[in-house]
C-alpha cells in the first residue's frame, strides 16, 4: 500500500504523528473542561478541517491517541532500521489505526 505509492512512508508517518499529537493536546484541554470550539480556535485549526477535527476529538480517547502515536513511531523506527520488515510494520500500523477508527464509527 505505502510502498506501491512509490514514495517513502516516513514523511507520511511523521505527518500522522504530528496530527495525532495535536489531537492529543487538544483532547487534553477539552478533558480539562474547555469548549471544543475554543480549543480548536486556539490551536488554529483550518476552517475547512474544523468539522473533521471536532469529530476526531469526540471519537479518540486520550488512551487511543497515545496508543496510536506509539504504534506510528514504532513503525517509523522499524522502517529506518536495516535488516527487518519495516515496510510490513508500517503497513500493519496503518491497518491497525484504520480498524480502530472503523470500530469507533
Amino acid at each position: 500500500m505505502l510502498e506501491e505509492a512509490g514514495t517513502s512512508p516516513i514523511p507520511w508517518l511523521r505527518q500522522l504523528v504530528r496530527r495525532l499529537i495535536a489531537l492529543a493536546d487538544m483532547r487534553g484541554e477539552i478533558d480539562r473542561g474547555e469548549a471544543v470550539d475554543a480549543v480548536m480556535k486556539r490551536h488554529r485549526v483550518f476552517f475547512k478541517e474544523e468539522a473533521s477535527t471536532a469529530r476526531s476529538l469526540r471519537r479518540w480517547s486520550p488512551v487511543m491517541l497515545a496508543t496510536a502515536i506509539q504504534r506510528v513511531r514504532t513503525a517509523e523506527r522499524a522502517i529506518m532500521a536495516s535488516g527487518n520488515a519495516g515496510g510490513v510494520v508500517a503497513e500493519a500500523a496503518v491497518v491497525a489505526l484504520s480498524q480502530a477508527i472503523a470500530r469507533r464509527n
